[in-house]
């Protein structure tokens, strides 16, 4: 019975050894880590083209009171600050990139009471290759016993407030402008006009926005009067 007993209390000071925390063990902080995710999909790196944007998450950061809100730099720019920290440690956030091609570093820094906490990541800013489609200029009959037309050019940014001429064949290969229509703020514009009695072929063109290129001209129509 003796011997249980001492068995049984060996237990117990065992148990209290163990959840006894050690002399002088202090707990392990958890490190900063920033992680970037890009547009581009290439492996193992975040890689963007300039104008995307760039989402940011972090962990290992402090979410108590005592610290402030993390800030994003690429090289020495800030991208983006006032960045609220879980009490978990982890933020997300979002960014434009506005810089040239090129390969950044990326910061995520936040000041708290043990001192500053930080880390890095790259960013890749490629080259994009997207090209701007050829405007392309429309014409319609919206009315043809009043002579009603409707002219646009698409997309509206090289020919905004220019001056679209209607045009008439006056025999093969000439054409003769009888209008000309200044086009709105959406590279558009309504107008009437007035056409001889008979079959007329016309169209509207349009100079180009682009020094040394062929003026932007529309499909003919065949009106009858």
């Amino acid at each position: 019975m003796t011997r249980m007993a001492g068995i049984a209390t060996a237990i117990i000071v065992l148990l209290a050894v163990a959840h006894e925390p050690a002399t002088g063990r202090t707990a392990v902080a958890a490190t900063p880590y920033l992680q970037l995710v890009g547009t581009v999909p290439i492996a193992g790196q975040a890689t963007v083209v300039t104008g995307d944007t760039v989402r940011a998450f972090g962990s290992g950061f402090c979410g108590s009171p005592g610290c402030s809100q993390v800030i994003l730099r690429i090289g020495t720019r800030i991208a983006a600050r006032g960045i609220e920290v879980g009490e978990n440690g982890t933020f997300r956030a979002a960014f434009t990139v506005v810089d040239d091609p090129g390969r950044y570093t990326v910061t995520a820094s936040q000041s708290s009471p043990g001192g500053v906490l930080e880390d890095s990541a790259m960013l890749v800013v490629g080259i994009g290759d997207v090209e701007e489609p050829s405007p392309e200029v429309t014409l319609r009959l919206l009315n043809g016993q009043d002579g009603v037309f409707l002219t646009a050019v698409h997309p509206s940014r090289c020919c905004a407030r220019k001056v679209a001429f209607f045009q008439r064949r006056v025999s093969p290969g000439h054409w003769r402008t009888i209008k000309r229509v200044k086009l709105n703020r959406k590279a558009a514009r309504r107008f009437a006009v007035s056409l001889p009695l008979g079959i007329s072929k016309v169209r509207v063109l349009v100079p180009s926005p682009r020094a040394a290129s062929r003026p932007l001209v529309s499909r003919p129509l065949l009106i009858r009067r």
